[in-house]
């Protein structure tokens, strides 16, 4: 990459890293200025940190003085969620808050109506956070349904808005000592950075001429390109997650707290259940929680042939997360004054994801079985094969799944696919 073009990826990106930067910094800000835990020192460093940031996007950044402006509304709005929230998890049913009550009012209020209701800036910098709440939402209810006595309405606040931990019981410790402190800023200003390497990867996907080779060119050429490109965006995926992860983790630890890590090196993953394992952490963790557990113990109980029950039971918690995630498209759609209902595109993607899990899983221990009776070359050669599998496999869902992620689209020639076989369909 040029000189030239890296400054370019720095000017595009980094804005939209500050408008980030800025909404997920916000919260930290706002309960340093209210919380008797902290140190008038360690007060000082979180909101001057924060109102610098504030500063440097309104000059930088397009449209961050409007979502600066609106932050107090974005509060109040917030915490008036978070209290129907806390009265929800204390009034309602075990049953009705485990079967999801808490988690459909906390995705109206979060992210449906605030995208439906008004047209704003600070509506779209802010449905991301309000996704988060609405499973930190559910996890409360579930978690503290029976517990005697309760959290504080307190508790809840700094558990819903603050602490970016989705599980409740995973919410992290409190830590003492200006290290941990100090080591905070460092990964609020490493994952700012990483945050870039995103727009970083685009463009350096842009602007290689070797990585588009003529027309009619060999297939090892075009593949060479294809692995390429798919392991540059999802290094680039990679950056703009791990890079959020980062900072928010460090604001954690800034204001005294030690949560658990988001990302651990996904791109090391051996299979699909160790990629899951590795990435997302908080949301993986989350769905195996509060999604897979009740269904594999309904289901693989109930199931004449357990592992069928299980499998069903990966598929369904992907089919959740999916749908989970089109609502965020959703959400986006009516902010844009959109029409139709979610593309659902995203829960067709994660349906993918719980088949491979479950399928892969089968096929390994049929590998597995296999192996014993292989010895030197061919046991080597058997694993070498499984390596290549997953490896492609990897960059074939990066093709599939960025565009989606970023667009809500399928790759454009499947797209087009999709189209002329809905046209063949309905005509």
């Amino acid at each position: 990459m040029t000189s030239a073009s890296f400054l370019a990826a720095v000017a595009s990106g980094g804005p939209a890293a500050l408008v980030i930067l800025l909404v997920r910094s916000a919260p930290f800000a706002l309960h340093a200025c209210v919380t008797r835990r902290l140190s008038w020192r360690r007060r000082s460093l979180v909101v001057g940190a924060v109102g610098a940031i504030a500063v440097v996007a309104a000059r930088l950044a397009p449209g961050s003085w409007a979502v600066i402006a609106a932050a107090p509304l974005v509060a109040l709005y917030l915490v008036a969620g978070s209290f129907l929230v806390y009265g929800l998890a204390g009034w309602l049913p075990g049953h009705w808050i485990r079967g999801g009550a808490v988690l459909v009012q906390a995705a109206l209020w979060f992210v449906v109506l605030p995208a439906a209701l008004v047209t704003h800036p600070v509506v779209v910098a802010t449905i991301a956070i309000g996704w988060d709440i609405m499973l930190s939402a559910h996890s409360f209810a579930v978690d503290t349904a029976a517990r005697d006595p309760r959290p504080s309405f307190a508790d809840c606040l700094f558990f819903l808005l603050v602490n970016p931990a989705v599980i409740y019981v995973e919410r992290g410790v409190q830590v003492d000592g200006a290290r941990p402190a100090v080591r905070g800023v460092a990964r609020v200003l490493a994952g700012t950075v990483v945050m870039v390497g995103r727009d970083l990867a685009l463009v350096w996907i842009g602007t290689t001429p070797w990585l588009f080779p003529h027309a009619g060119a060999p297939f090892l050429s075009q593949y060479v390109r294809f692995c390429v490109t798919q392991a540059v965006l999802f290094l680039g995926l990679y950056c703009a997650h791990a890079g959020l992860a980062n900072v928010q983790i460090g604001w954690m630890a800034v204001i005294g707290y030690r949560i658990p890590e988001r990302y651990h090196f996904p791109f090391l993953a051996r299979d699909p259940q160790d990629f899951w394992r590795r990435w997302n952490i908080w949301v993986s963790r989350w769905a195996g929680r509060y999604l897979y557990v009740p269904l594999a113990r309904a289901w693989g109980a109930r199931s004449a042939r357990r592992s069928a029950g299980l499998a069903l039971a990966v598929v369904a918690t992907f089919v959740g997360i999916g749908v989970l995630h089109d609502l965020a498209v959703y959400a986006f759609r009516l902010q844009a004054r959109g029409s139709g209902p979610p593309p659902w595109r995203i829960t067709a993607l994660f349906v993918g994801f719980g088949a491979i899990v479950a399928g892969w899983a089968t096929v390994a221990r049929r590998v597995r079985r296999a192996q014993r009776w292989l010895v030197g070359p061919a046991r080597v050669a058997l694993t070498g094969l499984g390596w290549i599998a997953w490896v492609n496999l990897v960059l074939a869902l990066t093709w599939l799944g960025v565009p989606i992620l970023r667009t809500g689209r399928f790759p454009p020639a499947l797209e087009d696919a999709v189209h002329r076989w809905l046209a063949h369909v309905a005509g």
